[in-house]
């Protein structure tokens, strides 16, 4: 995997998260009606976290195959 560009993607999924973590939800969220199976809200950062470690490794592979930019 070429690293140098796979820290691109990376710093591209941080700034999607960026705006995530500047506006959360807050109390209007906390007082909705959730059913049973919500996830604790724990799961949210480690979630997010491995989809944007994911969708960085997934956009870095093309550039290792003929063709690639």
């Amino acid at each position: 995997m070429d690293w140098t560009l796979f820290f691109i993607f990376l710093a591209g999924c941080g700034a999607a998260a960026a705006t995530g973590a500047m506006f959360e939800p807050g109390e209007w969220y906390e007082s909705l009606n959730k059913p049973s199976w919500t996830p604790p809200k724990w799961l949210f950062p480690v979630a997010w976290t491995t989809l944007y470690l994911c969708i960085a490794a997934a956009g870095a592979r093309p550039r290792r195959q003929a063709g690639g930019w």
